[in-house]
């Protein structure tokens, strides 16, 4: 019988049934033209 370790500890296939497997994708969207699309624009008056 195969385990996974998981946040709640060692459980078999059998306590876990169907489980639907994912990724996590990071996208950096900066650009060379525009290198710091996360900051504010500073404000003018």
């Amino acid at each position: 019988m195969r385990h996974i370790y998981s946040t709640l500890g060692k459980l078999s296939s059998e306590q876990l049934g169907m489980i639907l497997p994912h990724e996590h994708v990071f996208v950096d969207l900066r650009t060379p033209t525009n290198p710091a699309m996360h900051k504010p624009k500073p404000q003018t008056s």
